[in-house]
């Protein structure tokens, strides 16, 4: 009943644009988010250059031809790798494994895997808390077990190269030994950075090698 009275009031201008100068302030408020001086205009081209580039490799990868249905090829391939859920099993214990697989040959510690509260399980796949400067906690990676039953295996190893190493975890301890930051900056972390280097590193996996098979590489493109 809220949004069909919404609705009667709603004029045919959406948000601030119908202002005056609304676009000015829509352009305020997004440069008060962003690390950069980008129009909004160039972030959407720059967006849609991303997408057909993230199409051209997905097609190349499933060896089909660019003008295929790629999110339907995607989706079967995913439906391959999904397991049959089963409330029995522990996932989080298996994830646990295939992260001290990983890292078997980094030098990569002070890292827990814990299972996330029932209360959060079905918001949060994977929730980051990084180590104390002194070192008294480690840092954790809470994974919901919940969730995770829906992530296909295939998918499983981007998430922990995003996550740990060399992604998230890698990058928040790289602060914290670092001699040139102010204790502040190695507490708070900005999103713009953290966010860039999961995607960059995502993007990185076959040429660093991180991955071992096709399925693997498919499965960080579509963490991507």
């Amino acid at each position: 009943i809220k949004l069909e009275v919404e609705r009667e009031r709603a004029s045919a201008s959406s948000g601030i644009w119908q202002f005056q100068d609304g676009d000015t302030y829509y352009d305020l408020l997004l440069s008060e988010s962003l690390t950069i001086d980008t129009s909004l205009y160039d972030l959407e081209q720059g967006a849609l250059i991303e997408i057909e580039r993230l199409h051209k490799k997905a097609a190349k990868l499933l060896e089909v031809p660019e003008s295929e249905n790629i999110k339907e090829s995607l989706k079967k391939i995913t439906e391959l790798y999904t397991s049959t859920r089963d409330s029995e099993t522990n996932l989080v214990n298996t994830f646990e494994s295939l992260v001290n697989e990983v890292l078997k040959k980094k030098e990569v510690e002070n890292i827990q895997i814990k299972e996330t509260a029932p209360f959060n399980a079905n918001y949060k796949l994977v929730e980051y808390f990084p180590a104390s400067l002194d070192n008294y906690k480690k840092a954790s990676l809470y994974v919901s077990n919940y969730l995770l039953g829906f992530v296909p295996v295939l998918m499983q190893v981007g998430l922990v190269i995003s996550e740990i190493f060399p992604g998230n975890h890698f990058m928040h301890e790289a602060f914290r030994h670092s001699k040139n930051l102010p204790s502040i900056r190695k507490v708070i972390s900005f999103n713009a950075y953290k966010n860039g280097w999961k995607y960059y590193i995502l993007e990185q996996t076959e040429r660093l090698a991180l991955v071992k098979n096709k399925e693997e590489a498919i499965g960080c493109l579509l963490w991507q």
